[in-house]
């Protein structure tokens, strides 16, 4: 099998066993969205001489599995509140078992806490399967991602404990602190320091994770 016939096939696979039965209708592994969608995001960067600039549509090739996502921000919610409902998607079909689910939030190695500066309150940080783990201090957990490529940065978690999640989509290279703020804000939200709950908005129902890419942005 050649690399675009292995290329289409995997892109299958991610529509049939994941995208659509987890209520994420506009997504899909694709190089480009023009043909595919009539409103959508173009990735900009600045240049040798700092001047913003955006960037073409690049082959994501082997890089599909991590960064070939094409989606919208509805489709990340539904796939934020798939992880808060331990495998269920907002229609209530079970797309992947809740114990599956959990062996991807367990930390297998330590990491140093990120910008322990501007997120006082984080006590350890850790890696699963694709997810980093920060737990605070009255034991709430945070479990996100972040990533960027051709342009585009990205961002996601969630607290399981707050049945709440974020996702923060970007149209610009080198800017993976922005999403980050809204990480450590989030995590400050609902972590406090008397181990009181914080106040925060109060998302889907049930808890447990999964895996993505860095999704690429698309508004239709």
């Amino acid at each position: 099998m050649g690399e675009d016939q292995l290329a289409a096939a995997y892109a299958k696979q991610m529509y049939s066993r994941l995208y659509r039965p987890a209520g994420m209708a506009g997504a899909r592994l694709a190089d480009d969205p023009r043909g595919l969608v009539t409103n959508y995001a173009r990735g900009n960067a600045r240049d040798l001489t700092g001047t913003f600039t955006t960037l073409p549509y690049a082959s994501v090739g082997s890089y599909a599995p991590i960064g070939g996502a094409l989606t919208t921000l509805n489709d990340m919610a539904a796939y934020v509140r798939l992880q808060l409902r331990a495998g269920v998607s907002v229609s209530g079909r079970r797309v992947v078992s809740a114990g599956n689910l959990a062996e991807c939030w367990k930390p297998h190695i330590s990491v140093p806490v990120d910008h322990p500066n501007l997120d006082p309150d984080a006590a350890s940080s850790g890696y699963g399967m694709g997810w980093y783990l920060t737990r605070y201090r009255d034991g709430t957990s945070l479990i996100w991602h972040d990533g960027g490529i051709d342009g585009f940065t990205s961002w996601i978690g969630f607290l399981p404990e707050h049945d709440i999640g974020l996702v923060v989509l970007n149209s610009m290279s080198g800017n993976r602190f922005l999403p980050r703020k809204r990480h450590f804000r989030l995590g400050a939200e609902c972590s406090s320091r008397d181990g009181a709950p914080g106040s925060a908005a109060r998302g889907g129902r049930g808890h447990s994770p999964g895996r993505l890419g860095h999704p690429r942005l698309m508004h239709g």
